[in-house]
């Protein structure tokens, strides 16, 4: 998956799953609001560190963290909707 995608799809987890404010994570990951702004709109890239405990906040696997599989309240897997690639103008 490209970066600049997982990164909508990080911040859309954010406030449709988890509904929380950058700060809320920013807080729980140990790094400024500001740092995290610039990693969920894709100006800077996310270190191991950072998102090995990012997993750790949102309680999700590396793996899940990286592929953004959402359970579907029936026990199976889907994928977040509409975080693949902005629409050409």
């Amino acid at each position: 998956m490209e970066y600049e995608i997982w990164c909508r799809c990080l911040r859309q987890y954010r406030e449709e799953k988890r509904e929380m404010t950058q700060q809320d994570v920013a807080d729980g990951i140990y790094i400024s609001r500001s740092h995290y702004s610039a990693i969920e709109h894709g100006r800077t890239v996310i270190n191991y560190r950072h998102l090995y405990n990012m997993a750790k906040f949102f309680r999700l696997r590396l793996d899940e963290l990286l592929t953004f599989p959402m359970l579907n309240g029936k026990g199976t897997v889907r994928r977040l909707r509409r975080c693949g690639r902005p629409k050409k103008s």
